[in-house]
């Protein structure tokens, strides 16, 4: 009905000029809400996805970082940050992580990695 309204509403008043300008542009809210919808379905998607891993607390060290960044197709920078750990029997995995924990977490320093699936939640610095 606003629709309607936007596109021949304005005919009425003899405004034919307008109709031309604001039908257009009457598609701008309907596009903004269509991204924000599929903003938000992509992002509870990719939250369903984690929260069906455990939750692990594991004795970590640190052996290196990894800073991945990748153009959208929107014209905008993905920036991804990974690690590589080492657990306690040797074994060696690159584990992606948020900027948060990335920010927390160098190479050289061991702790307790909270890990759900293959990404690094959280870490807590043990002082050797």
């Amino acid at each position: 009905m606003l629709l309607a309204f936007i596109v021949g509403g304005l005919v009425v008043g003899g405004f034919t000029g307008l109709v031309t300008v604001c039908a257009p542009l009457a598609i701008v809210p309907i596009l903004l809400v269509i991204i924000g919808l599929y903003a938000l379905v992509r992002q509870h998607f990719e939250t369903s996805q984690l929260s069906h891993f455990p939750l692990e607390r594991i004795a970590l060290l640190i052996l290196d970082e990894k800073t991945r960044i990748a153009d959208r197709s929107g014209g905008g920078v993905l920036t991804r940050y990974f690690r590589t750990v080492e657990y306690r029997d040797g074994t060696r995995k690159e584990l992606e992580t948020s900027v948060e924990t990335a920010g927390k977490v160098s190479p050289g320093i061991m702790g307790i990695g909270f890990i759900r699936g293959s990404f690094l939640v959280d870490f807590a610095h043990l002082p050797v």
